[in-house]
């Protein structure tokens, strides 16, 4: 069991791992596509990498933001969650 306050990196590794299992899927699905209409078989990937790379700095940036402002800014972070998916 791990003491409180500090994160679980279990679970931290884990994402790391879905999220490099997602890219090797974007890569392995779309590289004959790549190649075939923009002459690039990493074009998707290199497209992707960066929103990955970027989640994962904002997964570390929530790790990190105490839990009574998540519960301050629900509403609002609900909202423009909602937004955003339209």
């Amino acid at each position: 069991m791990r003491p409180p306050g500090h994160p679980d990196y279990a679970l931290l590794a884990l994402t790391a791992v879905l999220t490099i299992i997602g890219l090797v899927a974007v890569y392995s699905a779309s590289f004959v596509i790549g190649l075939a209409r923009f002459s690039d078989p990493q074009h998707y990937i290199l497209r992707q990498g960066p929103w990955a790379v970027l989640g994962g700095i904002l997964l570390l940036i929530g790790m990190k933001t105490p839990y009574p402002l998540y519960r301050k800014y629900a509403v609002p972070l609900m909202l423009a969650t909602l937004f955003t998916l339209g």
